[in-house]
């Protein structure tokens, strides 16, 4: 779930994972500590692209970008806007509105989530791209939030709650609406653990739902500007 951090000035992120039944590859940039820009490409095991031929699962690429509108201080906590897959198909399409405030090594996150964060089916069409970007504004929204755990400078815990609806989910179902995957999550609820293996390389594991195991790998650098 999205949180109103964004990555440092000029710091890049290139990230690698997997969480059945997706395969994704992607990146992430940040610009005066306002702006982050990220995009993936995603393989979505559960749709064959082009049947009869050797292209095999379905492979998409989206992008977004998320802005601090208030940076956090002692008393307010840090306020992010974002989107994400507004351009394109729109299979993973969402709008979504966080706060973010540290207590402590406590990190704690509440947002409001449109698209697939309010459990929305966007794969039909209906609103790829920038459909989905200009829509209604008061359309359908959920609340989703979390806290992380910065046990130690190297090690974070994390669990959040999800409103993400997985059975209305690209790869759950296709574009039709056919539904191809049964989702037999148990709770709303993620949970994972980040560790820095070296000072930029950083790898994570989570539980996701009470069924899922996911894991990804991070590399961050910073770049310096012209």
């Amino acid at each position: 779930m999205p949180t109103a951090r964004v990555k440092p000035d000029w710091t890049v992120r290139l990230k690698a994972g997997s969480a059945d039944p997706w395969t994704y590859f992607g990146g992430a940039i940040g610009i005066f500590d306002i702006f982050e820009f990220h995009g993936q490409f995603t393989r979505t095991d559960t749709i064959i692209a082009f049947p009869g031929f050797a292209y095999g699962a379905t492979k998409d690429r989206s992008a977004g970008m998320r802005v601090v509108l208030i940076k956090e201080n002692e008393f307010l906590p840090q306020i992010s806007a974002g989107f994400y897959d507004a351009i394109g198909n729109g299979f993973l399409s969402s709008r979504y509105l966080t706060a973010s405030k540290m207590f402590g090594n406590f990190d704690v996150t509440i947002g409001l989530g449109q698209g697939i964060l309010a459990g929305e089916y966007t794969a039909s069409g209906a609103d790829s791209g920038e459909l989905f970007l200009t829509s209604d504004p008061l359309r359908a929204t959920s609340v989703f939030g979390g806290i992380e755990w910065h046990l130690t400078p190297d090690l974070t815990l994390s669990a959040e709650y999800s409103s993400i609806d997985r059975a209305n989910m690209y790869g759950y179902r296709d574009g039709a609406g056919t539904i191809l995957k049964h989702d037999d999550s148990t709770i709303p609820v993620n949970i994972g653990i980040k560790y820095k293996l070296t000072e930029n390389l950083h790898a994570t594991a989570a539980f996701l739902r009470g069924d899922t195991i996911a894991g990804s790998i991070d590399f961050e650098f910073p770049l310096k500007p012209d």
